[in-house]
Parts: C-alpha cells; sequence; structure tokens
C-alpha cells in the first residue's frame, strides 16, 4: 500500500498505494517537470488515504481543487472482503460517482487501497499581490466578481483582527483593515492577462494595492517555507531520487541497457531498478534495489 506503481505523463496521474506519504508523490512529480499542486500543512507527514479518507484540501485548492478533484480511479476494499474498482474515467454522466461516496467517509464505507491521482505541468510563471481592503464585506465583494472571471491559485483573506496581529508579524502590514493574499501562475502570457483583471476588479472595490513584496512573503512564509522543509527532509533522510537510484545501479553493473524502469517502496525508503539489455533474442534482465542513502542492498538476475 506504500508503492508508486506508475506515473503515467499522458494520463497525466500517478498511481500509488494509499499509505504512500504525499511529500513522496510530489518529489516523484517534481523530477518529470509536474506536480501534485495539493499542499496542506500536512503535507510531510500525511498519507494519500489519509487526505482521500478526510476529504482534504490545500493552499492552492481555488485553482486546482481539493483532494477529491484530483483523484482519479481508485481501489477499494468494502466491509464484506468485496474488492472494487471505480470507473477509470474523470468525468462521465452514466450514475453515480462512486469516488465522491468513498472520499471523506473516513473507513466507514471501505477502505481505500489505491488510487490514481493527478498531476499538473509546472506553473511557467507564478506570480503574488497583496491588498488592503477596508472592511470584509468588501473583500468578498471584490473576490465574487473576480472569481466569476478567472480563478487564482491562492485567495486567502484575514479579517482585521488576524491583519493586525498575524499579518503585521510574518509579512509587516500595520495598517487597518482586511488582508487578501492572491496568487495566479499558469503560462506567463496568461499570467499578464489575469493581473490586469486582478488589478481592475480589485480597483472598483477600494482595495489598496500592497504590490508583489507582501505577497511573496505571505508565500515564503506559509508555502516555500513547507517545500524548504521538505528539502532539508530530503537531505536529512539521505533521499535517493529515481535518477540517482539508477546511476548508482548502472556504475555498479558497468553495463549499458536498452530499458530502465523504476519503482519505488515508500514505506521502506527503497528503489527498484529494472534494467533490460536486447542483444538479438536474448534478453538480459537484472533488479537492483537501492536505499534512500544510496547503498545497493540487492543484484538479482531475472530469467
Amino acid at each position: 500500500m506504500n508503492e508508486i506503481y506508475d506515473v503515467n505523463e499522458q494520463g497525466m496521474f500517478i498511481e500509488c498505494g494509499t499509505g504512500a506519504i504525499y511529500k513522496h508523490i510530489e518529489w516523484i512529480a517534481n523530477e518529470r517537470g509536474y506536480g501534485t499542486m495539493h499542499y496542506p500543512s500536512s503535507l510531510t507527514c500525511s498519507t494519500v488515504g489519509g487526505f482521500l479518507a478526510h476529504r482534504g484540501i490545500g493552499v492552492v485548492s481555488t485553482k486546482y481543487g481539493k483532494i477529491d478533484d484530483m483523484a482519479l480511479q481508485m481501489e477499494v476494499v468494502l466491509p464484506n472482503g468485496d474488492i472494487i474498482e471505480t470507473s477509470p474515467a474523470p468525468k462521465h454522466a452514466a450514475g453515480p460517482d462512486l469516488n465522491q461516496i468513498f472520499i471523506g467517509s473516513e473507513g466507514t464505507l471501505g477502505v481505500i487501497t489505491k488510487a490514481q491521482m493527478r498531476i499538473y505541468d509546472l506553473p511557467e510563471e507564478r506570480r503574488f499581490r497583496g491588498f488592503l481592503f477596508k472592511d470584509m464585506s468588501s473583500a468578498f465583494s471584490a473576490s465574487r466578481e473576480l472569481l466569476q472571471k478567472f480563478k487564482p491559485s491562492v485567495m486567502r483573506l484575514y479579517d482585521p483582527a488576524e491583519t493586525a496581529s498575524l499579518i503585521k508579524k510574518i509579512v509587516g502590514v500595520e495598517k487597518p483593515g482586511a488582508f487578501m493574499n492572491i496568487a495566479y501562475e499558469g503560462c506567463k502570457e496568461m499570467v499578464e492577462v489575469e493581473e490586469k483583471i486582478l488589478l481592475d476588479t480589485f480597483k472598483k472595490y477600494g482595495a489598496e494595492d500592497l504590490g508583489s513584496e507582501y505577497g511573496e512573503k505571505w508565500w515564503k512564509e506559509y508555502g516555500e517555507e513547507a517545500m524548504q522543509i521538505l528539502a532539508t527532509l530530503k537531505v536529512a533522510d539521505g533521499y535517493v531520487s529515481s535518477s540517482d537510484a539508477i546511476k548508482i545501479a548502472r556504475d555498479k553493473l558497468q553495463m549499458d541497457y536498452d530499458e530502465v524502469n523504476t519503482s519505488y517502496n515508500a514505506a521502506e525508503g527503497i528503489w527498484t531498478v529494472t534494467l533490460t539489455k536486447a542483444s538479438g533474442d536474448d534478453r538480459e534482465i537484472m533488479k537492483v534495489t537501492v536505499d534512500i542513502y544510496g547503498n545497493i542492498l540487492d543484484m538479482v538476475t531475472v530469467d
């Protein structure tokens, strides 16, 4: 239940056991230029199954959705022991969506054992903008109108009391009012258009444009800091990526191979590298297991 079974770049999903820690899913996606776009504060320690069971939500959910928007197909064990798979079609018009029955049920209707989770291209550009509204009512109205035009990745609003205490401490806003941070991202051309729409819309409701500095400070505190923790854990744990594991296996075997595949057991922190060399009708297959510290645990020839 902890393994990464497949990274499907055509279908844009990662298939994994629900015991996998979500930070491992994110690392594997990042290695190929993708992201899970599910960044809750518990990213470093919670499992795929945990997020599915309680219907989790992350910091960029305004644009990318909650965990129930990111789950494609799931394998579920029912109370009577039957094992079912939900529909592989991400959207369909035939009967109920079984994913939505089990997601958020906290194990009361069945145990989710495997899932296909969406991955996304990492954005070409991500911009931030901080705003100060005179009150919550004008902030609500501006937000409502903006969401009819486009969906930012982050839309975080703080009431005047939070702005005067928490936000003052984090980003240095010392003016009265309600602070809002907005992030918008994607290809550069679209980001330019969205920024103009954002500024024009919020100006109508009297928002003071604080520029990008405050928004970037907020992201560093609440967003990038979490990613830095992940990177620190990655080093502290001696984390070896799939490309590292392949290099270690190839260096050890001192041979070139025609095909290389990897799989990762997140529970044990072990990569399995399968190398195949073809010569006419003959095929030589070697399996090498590498731990997260880069140590080779085993090498076997597959018949």
